[in-house]
């Protein structure tokens, strides 16, 4: 702002630097991240790659069955915790009401990076994904048994030179292995530097070995490997779930893996969206960002959307169309798609409201 002579005036000048100062702001990175509803993926169809069509559930070794509908499960977009916000994104999403702001610090590690976030994501869908499977056959009634394989041996220890990945754990001390506590169970009394009576099968192959034990925290003996439970199924299930990350798509997952099993439809022409987490006995538990997935559910056109029980009372958002269904297990939820007049504890028709 100049005066008569041309010259820039005192209040001319104060309101450039304001301006300034106000543009400036809006680009300082803030300790924030943004919440927004994601997209949404129809389990029971196809992802591609490279132009090759692949079932995001694909069964061998047993009859499937068609479905006339969607199972959608949902997802939340949440701003990288390597991407520092700056308020010209903020901002808007702070006026928006599909989108929630929370500090930085409530959601990551202040020295959490985007690949450590990535492979905790992937591990919780690859476990996820091994619950929906024993999920969907424990409720169909198919016999299913698991197995515990060594993953790895800790090194300097006498079972490093003994077992490879892949190993199958039969018996420690005579005693039948059938899960984690159950070797535990065997070393209690053992202490560090004892050995150990361990069989154990390699392709195929069964040998029964002597293991000294390692010390572990607190004078505790260790046998000196990782290992997991590996399920043995009946017949072979695949899941993919591309780049989605987390646990939150058991449900669905396993809705999907119980739809191509059974004859009939449990969408029934409708689009299905939800979320949840699961157990491998069925169990559904609560999830993150409820009001931003169903706020996701009905922007893929979905008309029902399966939540966890315990996430009923979290809901306030409410999309008129949709209507939102608690569950609190498999049963529940195949009973309720099946019969949406069906009388069961597990069932909550008011959730949210």
């Amino acid at each position: 702002m100049r005066n008569k002579f041309g010259n820039i005036t005192s209040l001319g000048l104060l309101k450039s630097v304001a301006a300034l100062w106000v543009v400036a702001a809006l680009f300082i990175p803030l300790p924030y991240v943004v919440f927004s509803p994601g997209p949404t993926t129809d389990v029971l169809s196809s992802y591609k790659v490279k132009k090759v069509s692949t079932p995001y559930i694909q069964i061998s070794g047993h009859e499937t069955f068609p479905s006339d509908g969607e199972l959608r499960l949902t997802t939340v977009s949440v701003t990288n915790p390597d991407y520092s916000a700056r308020a010209l994104y903020i901002l808007p999403a702070w006026i928006s009401k599909e989108s929630v702001v929370m500090p930085r610090a409530s959601i990551y590690a202040p020295t959490k990076s985007s690949a450590a976030v990535k492979e905790e994501e992937s591990a919780a869908m690859t476990s996820s994904q091994q619950n929906a499977m024993l999920a969907a056959l424990n409720y169909l009634k198919y016999p299913v048994t698991t197995r515990v394989e060594v993953a790895g041996a800790i090194a300097k220890t006498s079972a490093a030179s003994l077992f490879k990945r892949g190993d199958v754990i039969l018996s420690v001390n005579g005693v039948k292995i059938v899960d984690i506590s159950t070797i535990k169970a065997q070393l209690v009394n053992v202490k560090p530097g004892q050995g150990v009576e361990v069989e154990y099968a390699r392709a195929g192959v069964t040998q029964k070995i002597n293991v000294i034990t390692a010390a572990g925290s607190g004078g505790r003996a260790l046998l000196g490997v990782s290992a997991g439970v590996v399920p043995q199924l009946p017949f072979k299930i695949e899941i993919a779930a591309g780049e989605i990350g987390g646990p939150s798509a058991g449900l669905l997952f396993t809705l999907g893996v119980v739809e191509k099993l059974t004859p009939g439809s449990l969408a029934q022409k409708r689009i299905i969206s939800g979320t949840g987490t699961i157990t491998p006995d069925g169990k559904v538990g609560a999830i993150g960002g409820i009001d931003e997935k169903i706020r996701g559910a009905k922007r893929a056109g979905a008309t029902l959307f399966l939540a966890p029980l315990d996430n009923c009372k979290n809901i306030t958002v409410h999309e008129t169309s949709l209507t939102v269904v608690g569950v609190r297990d498999v049963s529940a939820a195949v009973k309720y798609l099946e019969n949406s007049a069906a009388i069961d504890a597990g069932i909550d028709r008011t959730c949210g409201k």
